[in-house]
């Protein structure tokens, strides 16, 4: 009996002048399974799941249609194999899969569905790094992930008498048609990094010092 009661207090709606709000709302689910294939190597596997309520107050629109409240959801799964290569070699390959959509609530359920703004479907990242002697040591990182989607703009209002834009809005934005939301995607993006360390072991200390290149080859992200 606490729990429910603990539940009504933090959902306590609040009065605004289209109607009640309540508090947002979500739930997260993972599971983890890692596995020692070899001494030397492991693989880990993680399955997620996100359910999000946004909890807006009721709103209607210019039309006097109601306006639904809004979520999210998403899910997918994250996969790592590490191995030690040699006594100085080390890597490990990390991929993630994962979709992510937002839309409208009804009845509790998400409907209207589209990609959402930080829906990243692929990410791969390999890292090898090896120890060298005085204590230093090398490392490399390189990583690929897929592009965000985005609203194209499909047109733009032109004047038929002298073809030219129409004159900006209110906010000073020339006039454009834009199409479905979040229907197209940027490019693919990939980058290598390295990095240099350095430790010394002092009499009451350790101290370490690197150096980290992010993205040597200069690679625009789109």
């Amino acid at each position: 009996a606490v729990l429910p009661n603990v539940i009504r207090y933090l959902d306590d709606p609040l009065a605004f002048p289209t109607g009640p709000i309540g508090v947002s709302q979500a739930l997260h689910l993972s599971a983890n399974v890692h596995v020692d294939i070899l001494a030397s190597l492991g693989v880990d596997a993680t399955v997620f799941y996100r359910r999000v309520r946004d909890g807006f107050p009721p709103l209607t629109s210019d039309t006097g249609q109601p306006i639904p409240d809004t979520g999210s959801l998403a899910w997918g799964i994250e996969a790592l194999v590490r191995k030690q290569l040699t006594r100085r070699l080390q890597g490990f390959i990390a991929y993630t899969f994962m979709h992510s959509v937002q839309g409208t609530l009804a009845d509790n359920r998400l409907t209207r569905r589209l990609a959402a703004d930080f829906d990243q479907r692929h990410n791969l990242v390999a890292v090898l790094s090896v120890k060298l002697p005085r204590r230093w040591e090398l490392g490399a990182r390189f990583r690929v992930v897929t592009g965000l989607p985005y609203t194209p703009i499909v047109g733009g209002i032109t004047n038929a008498d002298t073809i030219a834009q129409t004159p900006p809005d209110a906010f000073g934005q020339a006039s454009f048609i834009v199409g479905r939301n979040n229907s197209r995607r940027l490019g693919l993006f990939h980058q290598l990094d390295l990095r240099v360390d350095r430790t010394w072991v002092l009499r009451r200390c350790i101290v370490g010092a690197y150096l980290d290149i992010q993205n040597i080859y200069n690679r625009q992200n789109p």
